[in-house]
Formats: C-alpha cells, structure tokens, sequence
C-alpha cells in the first residue's frame, strides 16, 4: 500500500516518486514545473488527485495490471490525448495497453482511478454490465462527462483521500468501511460508463497528423537538431502545415519543442550521472549544445536552475 500527499517542484523527484507510472516527459514551458499530489494506492485499486503546472509531453505507460480512468476536476481543463484535443467534460479510459501519449497545459487537474485488471472482471460481473466488452476492449475511449455525476464523484473522492485514509482507525488496520469507500466509488464509476452514450474516439489519420507523427519519430530517434525545413522535407509537408500540427498539438514550434526535447534530456542525464565522472560539457555535447555560456542560459531559462546546481545537488 502506498499513500503519498506532498508537492513538488522537482520534476526527477517527482518522477522517481510515482514509480508505478512508467513514464517519459518533455517538459515544453519554461521554469514553471509544479505537481501537487494525494495518492492512495494498494493491490486493487489506486485512487490519485493530481494537479500539474507547465506545459507537458506525456508518454510511457500506466501501472501494468490495472485499468486507469481519467476524471478530469472541471470543465476548463484542456489537454490533448492521442492526438486528440480533449475537453474536461470527458470521461477518459485508458487503453488495455497502458500506453499514454499526452499533452497537458497549465493548471490541469483531474481524479486518476486504478483497477486492478481481475478486481475490475469481478466488478463488473457483480453489477451485470453487459456491455463490458464493447466498452471495456483495447482501445482508449472517452465518454462524456455529466457536472452531476462529476459533483458527485468528486465529493466521494476528496472524501476518500483526506479525511478516510488520513483517519486514526484507517492508520492502525483497514476497516470494512474503507472496503465498503471503494466498493462505491467502483460501482458508482461502472455504473455510470454503463448509462452514458459512448463517444468512440475519431482516428485523425490526415496528412497533417501523419507528418506530425513522422515528425516527431525522427525527433525523438536521435540527438540531431533539425530545422523545420528540414523537417518538411523529410515528412513531405510544408513548412507551414508542419508549423500548425505543432502549435496545434504543443502550443510551440517546431524549434522550440526540439530545444525543449534536448534540454529535458541533458537535465535527466546530468541527474541520473551526478556525483560520477562526468563533465557537463561532455552530457550537453551528446545533444548538440556546444557553446557552454548560451547552454548554460537556455537550461536556466528552461528549469529555473544552472546546469552545475542539478549536478551537486
């Protein structure tokens, strides 16, 4: 069983903590990165309030084993899911994979549900939602999102991470009462998936899409800094069409999310080789920064902090 209430202002810390979650992020604003976390999470069910500050690249997978719900906490949070601009009036479920591909942006927050995989089957055999495998097969879904049932849910769930797991009876042994607190919210979660209209998730499969995604794989394959130029060329789009699939997706072009995308990965590095013999220089040469002043004030402007503070803290 794990419980975890704090907030963070270090992304590796942050990361390291949420070990179930085996993701990647690109971190696109500069200097701005918060999260605000309250999780519970045992072998059957994880119940996770997350608030997240800064603009986000998601991707990686969601704890193997359990089936994950996104319940966004209000109708203004905006972000984009598979390429997909998502809006906080949906419900999201996860695909059967546990892959996730997103972009968040500035002050998202939402409720996160884990079930594990054989909890869930027993579920909804209990409740008889015949409609399981339709809804419940491999792909990502989102379903919409009512304000009653989102009042509802939300009112359960601040009630079950603060004032239920943080009660004197729950610290010493778990009562029935916390299995009954679960069984409701599950049942409640079902239930509501099994009344609410289906909303199949639309393929973007246009040629814009596309060369994004292309776009992105050869980013992403190496360490090589690309202009947009040649990027169009190498997805055969032009340079404009390029330009809007990443403002439309990132909010940022090209160049930028490319500069980003390095920066991100100097700073893991320089994180995970800290105390080890290993220069800065030699880390920032592999991403192709060179000149050490101007790397030197990219980073700062980028995470808040010189490349020298990460690596002798």
């Amino acid at each position: 069983m794990q419980i975890i209430k704090n907030s963070f202002t270090d992304f590796n810390i942050y990361n390291n903590t949420i070990k179930d979650w085996h993701l990647e992020y690109n971190i696109l604003s500069s200097n701005d990165f918060f999260a605000d976390l309250n999780l519970f999470q045992d072998q059957q069910f994880g119940l996770t309030r997350l608030k997240l500050k800064g603009k986000l690249v998601h991707t990686g997978l969601s704890p193997n084993g359990y089936r994950t719900f996104i319940i966004p906490v209000n109708y203004n949070n905006k972000f984009i899911y598979f390429d997909r601009g998502t809006s906080g009036n949906e419900l999201i479920i996860f695909p059967k994979n546990n892959k996730i591909n997103a972009v968040t942006f500035n002050n998202f927050e939402a409720f996160i549900i884990s079930i594990e995989n054989s909890f869930l089957k027993e579920k909804l055999e209990q409740i008889e939602f015949y409609k399981c495998e339709e809804i419940f097969g491999e792909s990502e879904l989102e379903l919409f999102l009512s304000k009653e049932f989102s009042a509802e849910f939300y009112k359960l769930a601040n009630y079950f991470l603060t004032k239920h797991i943080n009660s004197v009876n729950f610290a010493e042994n778990k009562t029935n009462k916390h299995k009954e607190l679960v069984n409701i919210i599950i049942d409640k979660l079902l239930k509501y998936i099994e009344i609410t209209r289906l909303i199949k998730k639309k393929q973007h499969k246009n040629k814009k899409n596309f060369a994004l995604k292309e776009a992105l794989d050869i980013i992403h394959s190496n360490n090589s800094v690309y202009s947009i130029k040649e990027l169009s060329a190498l997805t055969n789009v032009s340079e404009r069409t390029l330009l809007y699939a990443f403002k439309e997706k990132f909010n940022v072009s090209p160049s930028e999310y490319i500069k980003a995308y390095r920066l991100n990965k100097v700073k893991v590095e320089i994180f995970e080789h800290k105390g080890k013999n290993i220069s800065i220089s030699t880390i920032a040469g592999k991403y192709h920064f060179w000149h050490m002043g101007q790397f030197a004030k990219d980073f700062k402007k980028q995470f808040g902090i010189l490349p020298s503070k990460v690596f002798k803290n």
